[in-house]
């Protein structure tokens, strides 16, 4: 049995290597698209506040589902990196025991 669970962690070694590189690429990712998507959050943002003050709701709503939108990648990029180094870290656990 301990030859078999030997071979599984010998197994695991390259898809955690691989694991490791996607979450190091992941998050070198989110953060130079940060730099970019950040300051065109922000003038979405400014956007949407000169319309609601110039009353253009049409433009208002569009600027908005732009913002949640940019949120929303966001979000599911910081998910898809916390699920990977889940992953990445209980196989790392299974290798360890």
């Amino acid at each position: 049995m301990k030859a078999v669970k030997m071979i599984m962690r010998v197994a695991l070694l390259p898809l955690i290597a691989v694991l490791w590189v996607v979450d190091v690429l992941a998050n070198m990712l989110l953060t130079l698209g940060s730099y970019v998507i950040g300051p065109l959050m922000f003038f979405i943002l400014c956007c949407g506040i000169y319309t609601v003050v110039k009353q253009l709701w049409n433009q208002t709503l569009l600027l908005m589902l732009m913002e949640g939108f940019c949120v929303l990648v966001f979000f599911g990029a910081g998910w898809f990196i916390i699920m990977l180094e889940d992953v990445k870290e209980k196989l790392v656990d299974y290798t360890r025991a």
